[in-house]
């Protein structure tokens, strides 16, 4: 049984061009001597939904069969409503309430999941639906970072994720069990989506999150 892989869903299509993005962050913010700032490459960007370090230390043997919704599946787009700083390093991409719908619905069965077999998470600050992008070493202002990135952003920005799967980042074979099997179905569960292939959505008012400022535990 594994509890070392995370359960996310991989970017598919990410706003901000490479390798633009990259160059440009570190040439902007490079500091002689010290580290540099660190962005996340292409092929390990990622929405989290339950990192390694948050599975249960003590569990049934058995495998636990979790419902998720069908949309699970699919591609999914996000309205990016800025960027945010996570925790003392993690340089994130923030959504609208409507785009963190269906993350808060899948941590949520997995964790009752866990639960109802007997098994409690470790305790973890509130879920906050997030896409890390670089690592900001200490001696550069958040503050500079977050405004440069957010000037960087095109007009109504948006991420697409895919759909949720469990395993190591940059699609790397995990050979262990898993500890959950995935169940797809819209029988008896409705969520009023935005799914990458079909929105036909009102927009929503933005309401910006708070600046994190504890430890990030899952990227």
């Amino acid at each position: 049984m594994s509890r070392k892989c995370l359960i996310y869903h991989p970017v598919a299509e990410f706003p901000l061009s490479d390798p633009d993005f990259t160059q440009e962050i570190q040439e902007r913010f490079s500091r002689l001597n010290d580290n540099p700032i660190k962005p996340t490459q292409p092929e390990e960007r990622h929405l989290t939904i339950l990192g390694a370090r948050e599975y249960p230390k003590v569990l049934h043997p058995s495998r636990l069969r979790i419902h998720l919704p069908e949309q699970s599946q699919k591609n999914l787009e996000l309205n990016v409503v800025g960027a945010r700083m996570l925790g003392e390093c993690a340089l994130t991409l923030v959504f609208n309430d409507l785009s963190q719908t269906l993350p808060r619905e899948e941590r949520r069965r997995i964790k009752q999941a866990f639960i109802e077999a007997g098994a409690t998470t470790p305790h973890h600050k509130k879920f906050k639906p997030h896409v890390t992008i670089a690592k900001i070493p200490r001696g550069i202002s958040r503050r500079h970072v977050i405004r440069w990135t957010e000037n960087m952003l095109p007009t109504d920005p948006t991420v697409i994720v895919g759909g949720i799967t469990q395993n190591n980042l940059s699609g790397r074979e995990f050979n262990e069990q898993s500890l959950i099997e995935f169940d797809f179905s819209n029988e008896g569960h409705f969520l009023d989506l935005q799914v990458a292939d079909c929105m036909l959505l009102p927009p929503l008012k933005q309401k910006p999150e708070k600046k994190g400022c504890g430890h990030h535990s899952h990227s």
